[in-house]
């Protein structure tokens, strides 16, 4: 089996055996025997499920790191390929072509010279957070994963963007700063046919609350400045004639500049408790995480545009991405690298396909072979 068809064999693998972040212990074990097989030191059960490896050669200090995710989503996949989940839920972000090329760059660089210190880091839970807020990144980072670390590399797939290119972005900002939040807003129930002077309806706090932050991004930030907030699930009520005491909304505030978060963070707080009080009634805005913007240094990000080219790979420069990366705490910390990586199965029109997130998601078996490569030549040429 030549390294390709390994590369593909590790994928499917890990595609018929998703599991969700924090509980990746199967997915840890595999990765982890792999690593072991191919000469690496292997510590387990970082940040709960996480992996470190390591392989030094030479006498240099220096040591790169390459980052995979391994957790999946609660989906529950539509694809009708033979390796298929069937367990509830999915990778449908890529994370497992994420373990999979990286144990092929691995494989290839256990038999490569360099001088220094190759770091291996799979990463439990990037797609959620444990009840304090954390994602797999910021308790790997807790837990040392960039002690002595001079670079880290990472690579997401997009099923949108043709196989053959990358988005490598050297103006910076290659994701979304996220800050998911909930709010809840507390009433007084009372009858809703009888008495319904005698209560105060949180429902309708909450329907004003909804429209009024919609006025955030349109006339507090600035039209330069790009961001959304979103209202994504709204819970409450008991029964069609009662007023209802309690709502809980979920949404979340992206934006690609620390000045746009601060607006809307702070005019939203004030607004949700506002609007409470002139109701009569009460309402907390509470954050439950917050990332910051994904950024790349510009050498690195250089260096990486220099490598696709000779790797004959087709380079976008300018691309920034909305989503939200938790790869963004290793760039706080240290230089980083972040690019998107081309797994179209459309060649003809790259964008008609089911996207990353959709239980019909798909990827394209040929871009995996051109990440392991991107990854072996980004190390060989930070540690020659």
């Amino acid at each position: 089996m030549d390294l390709e068809e390994k590369i593909f064999a590790w994928y499917k693998q890990l595609h018929a055996n998703p599991e969700l972040g924090f509980c990746e212990n199967q997915t840890a074990k595999l990765c982890a025997s792999e690593l072991r097989q191919l000469g690496y030191t292997v510590k387990e059960n970082i940040a709960k499920t996480g992996i470190i490896a390591e392989l030094t050669k030479g006498s240099a200090e220096k040591v790169i790191m390459l980052r995979a995710d391994m957790d999946a989503l609660p989906i529950s996949e539509n694809t009708g390929l033979p390796y298929a989940s069937t367990n509830g839920a999915m990778h449908a972000c890529g994370h497992d072509s994420h373990m999979a090329m990286i144990l092929g760059a691995s494989t290839i660089l256990k038999d490569v010279d360099f001088n220094g210190t190759l770091r291996i880091a799979i990463q439990p839970c990037e797609e959620s957070e444990d009840e304090n807020g954390m994602t797999g990144a910021g308790l790997m980072i807790q837990q040392g994963v960039l002690q002595n670390v001079n670079a880290c590399i990472g690579l997401h797939v997009d099923n949108m963007i043709p196989v053959g290119s990358m988005y490598i972005n050297k103006d910076q900002v290659v994701n979304a700063s996220s800050n998911p939040f909930y709010i809840e807003v507390m009433g007084k129930s009372s009858h809703g046919g009888a008495t319904p002077h005698l209560g105060v309806d949180a429902i309708v706090i909450s329907a004003e609350i909804i429209t009024a932050l919609q006025s955030i991004v349109s006339r507090k930030v600035s039209p330069h400045d790009t961001a959304v907030l979103s209202i994504g699930t709204i819970n409450g009520g008991e029964a069609q004639n009662i007023i209802s005491q309690k709502v809980v909304m979920k949404g979340v505030i992206r934006t690609l500049n620390v000045d746009a978060q601060k607006i809307i963070l702070e005019n939203a707080k004030s607004m949700v408790e506002s609007i409470a009080k002139m109701h009569g009634g009460s309402a907390t805005f509470n954050i439950v995480t917050n990332l910051p913007t994904n950024v790349n240094d510009k050498d690195l990000a250089q260096m990486a545009i220099n490598i696709a080219q000779d790797m004959d790979l087709v380079v976008n420069e300018e691309y920034t991405s909305m989503g939200a990366e938790d790869f963004s705490l290793y760039s706080q910390q240290v230089p980083t690298l972040f690019a998107k990586l081309g797994a179209s199965i459309n060649p003809d029109n790259p964008h008609d396909v089911a996207p990353l997130h959709h239980p019909n998601a798909q990827l394209n078996k040929d871009a995996f072979i051109l990440g392991a490569k991107f990854f072996v030549q980004m190390t060989t040429k930070l540690l020659s």
